[in-house]
């Protein structure tokens, strides 16, 4: 069943009539409609007895209801977008269940980290192309030598020019991208903030990754990527994607 809402500007209203009950488990979906202006990623918020759950949108701008949040009571919902979009609260009622049995193990809802590494890969594989952890040959950097790929799931440091990826195998980092994940738990909402070519400025908060290397890297200095990131950005979740040549590889003709 789908609970459908319609969010105009930052204004926000339920447009079903449908009756809810407590205690479903992946059943109950969120459809949002929006006006013109609510471009990029979207994420639904839902809050219930103080608990706060945020679930991405998928292309159709819709999202399962964590079932952690359906029980007796009401439940608040509101959107946000981008850097930054943000709707006011519509309110559904959840009715008592006639469920009775024992409590059952149930699997988490996926939080919107989780969510975010799924819809990267989803959407790269449309293009045959995923993002890994793992490393992976993509092709040839101009030089002739094997081009390398690798996805990192970081937390960034609490101070500045720390090492955050090492490799004693870099050679050169021709490419760095990434996500930063900022959770404002005062307000209840994750801000994400793009990072392309290893840097993002954004008013005193800018944060910039740096490849260090040397001829001779070695297991106690190996070449590395380093964080430079204004407070905001400290302690953090990150996805940073690098693209990479390694030493000893030899240029392909």
């Amino acid at each position: 069943m789908t609970i459908n809402f319609f969010v105009n500007n930052q204004s926000i209203k339920r447009t079903d009539n449908n009756s809810v009950v407590a205690s479903s488990v992946n059943y109950l979906y969120a459809r949002f409609t929006f006006s013109d202006e609510w471009e990029g990623v979207k994420t639904a918020v839902f809050k219930k007895d103080g608990e706060v759950y945020n679930q991405i949108l998928d292309d159709d701008n819709k999202c399962i209801i964590p079932w952690e949040c359906l029980s007796e009571g009401v439940l608040e919902v509101s959107v946000f977008c981008g850097n930054r979009i943000t709707a006011g609260t519509a309110y559904v009622n959840i009715e008592k269940t006639g469920y009775a049995l024992g409590k059952e193990s149930e699997e988490p809802t996926p939080d919107v980290y989780t969510e975010l590494i799924a819809a990267v890969n989803k959407a790269m594989e449309r293009n045959s192309v995923r993002y890994s952890t793992e490393e992976r040959e993509i092709g040839y950097w101009v030089d002739g030598k094997p081009l390398f790929q690798r996805t990192y799931l970081l937390t960034l440091p609490l101070v500045n020019d720390e090492s955050i990826i090492e490799n004693i195998e870099f050679d050169m980092v021709v490419s760095l991208n990434g996500i930063v994940m900022i959770n404002h738990e005062e307000d209840s909402y994750t801000e994400t903030i793009f990072i392309a070519d290893g840097y993002r400025k954004s008013n005193s908060n800018d944060i910039r990754f740096t490849y260090v290397s040397t001829e001779t890297p070695s297991e106690e200095e190996p070449n590395s990527v380093y964080c430079d990131a204004g407070s905001v950005y400290q302690g953090q979740r990150a996805v940073i994607t690098i693209q990479y040549t390694k030493r000893g590889d030899r240029a392909v003709d």
